[in-house]
């Protein structure tokens, strides 16, 4: 199979989806493209399109663009959006997906915006798989033979979709055929159906008795939907296996198969869209993430916005290439609101911190303003009549600059992560059940933002990775509200500080188990030794007499922690108290467990920003270098070629920085100005601007 990303960056844009304007104006846009440093242009097909009866294709639209784009020497990446499924397979296939109320779902607008179709056809329906399969044989057979076509996207921005607006308890497919494809999942899990019904807590007396159970408030918090929500969220990844299977098998030159992720587990939204990262980014050859920065700007820093997303994706890639699938490109839009228009400084900001985090490929979306529906007149590099906006120059030197460092940037990687935050499907989907998924994910984003201001870059880590014995990469691993655990998982984690690592858990650790099921004893299977603490009382912090702050002893004498959400007091076994309240209540524990250590703090110490003491405190113990939050911060690539600096200047003033060039290297470029002085490099940079400074060996 070849890799784009072996021989060059791609440097491209989301360049077309129907309707779209002429081919006229088409070919004026890629003729600019081409000589303005774009490599490769993405272009997403719509099957409501191109196949308007059965068996009738009409590809002529995508075949005029990829054919001009192989004419001028563009690349070209082509996007497979099987949501948009042709009315026709509904009306004559009932291909439906099904509420929990059994309603149908009709999201059949046969165009790309909104939700590039999605929910679409189910794909645990036959018939919808056998009239995608004989349409993308056909579509793949059009197009493998262009030169110019060089990876299939097969999933734009890849979840579930919205299923139900009216009903958004019954936000999943509940048809006959997912219904039995749960019941096969049970019994490759289970085998039995007796095993099946002690584990669910049911008296099934036959297989197909087993029915989806109704997403009707407290329902949601039994084994039986907790079974079935961690069906959909693996049923996904089995569409992403699907669909590259699917291509690789019609394609005789095996190009590289992608997709992208936008909702996802990470940034909260897996009870809802069911996407987990790393299930799908596994399927693939290539993995990537939607960036739509200044949609957040104003309530969460656009650069660290960029960062937490591309962490994300990099490490669900798990090792593969990952790219800015769409980076935003012009103002965002939705019906009547207009966002606010990028300037130059955020361009070349979203750019080099995409490079900073280990990105392969940058695709802007897109190239022109939208013209229809609810984006009309946003994300444009150019407006609506194919004129440059102002910002386009910062996206060509963007382009200018990648393509001269290709080599170099190709070959560099991010620093190793000595820290890592620890992730769990299972936990993110018990905490949906409960409607407290956005606690989960405040907790992730805010220890995630803390430890950037202190100039640490973690990894997120995925329970599968944990149970492969993966922790034993990283020396401290923070554990983000982790209300629901398996046995395995927390076995994984003694084994861990058994042999040297240290574990900081925020409150309610393993109060569940992986079905949702109360434990007697929290924390559960076995942390309590671990962590040298049982629970004793909970106090919402909505009540009277809640516990507002929590004052440090020993190490953390000088700290004090503000609660949030709730306070979480314990009983000391073998932990050191090193915070208590004013009555002299246990509310966070150390302990020494084997070679390493665990912190336990009673409450969500990651969700005020007040905290960052008791966070800083901890990397400083565990000999994990910090920098002060106002300091810019730096990253380092590196590769056998050379190596890059990315620096974000984050305060208000402007910083002069003498940069030390790297031994055995030279200094070769840099994105804003610099120069070099003696045997360093100086830059100076704007306040909330970045620079990118690149040494060759």
């Amino acid at each position: 199979m070849s890799n784009f990303f072996d021989n060059e960056l791609v440097c491209g844009a989301e360049f077309f989806r129907y309707p779209g304007p002429c081919f006229d104006e088409l070919k004026k846009d890629l003729e600019r493209f081409a000589a303005d440093g774009f490599n490769y242009v993405r272009v997403q097909q719509n099957w409501a399109y191109e196949e308007p009866c059965p068996g009738q294709y009409d590809f002529s639209r995508t075949r005029e663009i990829v054919a001009y784009a192989e004419k001028l020497g563009l690349n070209v990446i082509l996007t497979l959006c099987l949501e948009n499924a042709p009315t026709w397979l509904y009306l004559e296939n009932d291909v439906y997906q099904r509420n929990s109320y059994g309603e149908k779902v009709i999201h059949t607008i046969p165009y790309p915006i909104p939700a590039d179709g999605k929910p679409g056809p189910c794909f645990d329906n036959p018939a919808a798989v056998a009239a995608a399969e004989r349409f993308t044989e056909a579509f793949v057979a059009e197009f493998s033979r262009f030169d110019a076509v060089k990876g299939w996207a097969v999933w734009q921005e890849s979840h579930s979709g919205s299923m139900c607006d009216n009903h958004p308890d019954a936000d999943y497919c509940w048809c006959e055929h997912t219904a039995a494809a749960f019941i096969a999942w049970l019994k490759e899990k289970y085998t039995t159906l007796e095993a099946t019904n002690k584990a669910l807590l049911t008296n099934y007396g036959k297989w197909e008795y087993i029915m989806p159970p109704y997403a009707f408030g407290g329902t949601k918090q039994t084994p039986l939907y907790t079974e079935y929500a961690n069906f959909l969220r693996l049923r996904l990844g089995r569409i992403a296996a699907w669909k590259k299977a699917l291509v690789a098998r019609c394609d005789p030159r095996h190009r590289p198969v992608m997709c992208h992720t936008v909702l996802s587990m990470v940034s909260g939204q897996l009870g809802r869209y069911w996407a987990d990262d790393y299930i799908i980014a596994k399927e693939m050859d290539v993995f990537g993430a939607s960036l739509y920065p200044s949609v957040t700007h104003g309530t969460w820093n656009d650069v660290v916005s960029i960062m937490f997303v591309l962490d994300s994706a990099r490490c669900a890639a798990d090792g593969k290439p990952n790219w800015a699938a769409e980076l935003q490109g012009g103002r965002p839009a939705s019906l009547l609101w207009h966002g606010e228009a990028p300037s130059c400084n955020d361009i070349a900001n979203w750019g080099i911190t995409s490079l900073a985090r280990g990105v392969k490929g940058i695709v802007w979306w897109s190239y022109r303003e939208e013209t229809f529906c609810q984006e009309s007149f946003g994300f444009g590099m150019l407006d609506r009549k194919g004129e440059p906006f102002e910002w386009y120059s910062e996206i060509c030197k963007m382009n200018a600059f990648m393509n001269r460092n290709r080599d170099i940037i190709l070959a560099s990687h991010p620093e190793k992560a000595r820290v890592a935050i620890a992730v769990d499907a299972s936990n993110n989907l018990f905490a949906f059940e409960k409607n407290a998924e956005h606690l989960v994910s405040d907790s992730i984003r805010g220890i995630y933002t803390a430890l950037l201001r202190h100039g640490v870059y973690p990894d997120f880590i995925w329970k599968e990775q944990i149970l492969e014995n993966r922790l034993a990469d990283y020396s401290l691993v923070f554990l983000p509200l982790p209300l629901s655990m398996s046995a395995e998982y927390a076995e994984k984690l003694k084994e861990y500080v058994a042999n040297g690592g240290s574990v900081v858990s925020e409150a309610y650790l393993a109060s569940y188990d992986e079905l949702s099921n109360a434990q007697l004893t929290i924390p559960s299977f076995g942390l309590d030794q671990l962590f040298g603490a049982r629970e004793e009382t909970i106090y919402q912090n909505t009540n009277r007499g809640f516990i507002k702050e929590f004052y440090g002893k020993g190490d953390f004498a000088d700290i004090t922690v503000n609660s949030a959400e709730f306070s979480q007091t314990f009983s000391s076994s073998t932990g050191e108290t090193i915070f208590s309240d004013v009555l002299g209540q246990t509310l966070g524990v150390k302990n020494h467990f084997g070679n390493g250590k665990t912190y336990l703090l009673g409450t969500l110490f990651s969700h005020l920003l007040q905290n960052d003491p008791l966070l800083e405190r901890i990397l400083v113990l565990n000999q994990v270098p910090v920098t002060d939050s106002s300091s810019p911060m730096i990253q380092s690539l590196t590769g056998n070629r050379g190596q890059l600096l990315s620096i974000y200047n984050r305060s208000q003033e402007t910083v002069s920085l003498e940069l030390p060039i790297p031994i055995g290297m030279h200094f070769c470029d840099s994105y804003a100005a610099a120069e070099v002085i003696g045997q360093s490099v100086r830059t100076v940079i704007p306040p909330l601007s970045a620079n990118c400074i690149v040494f060759a060996k």
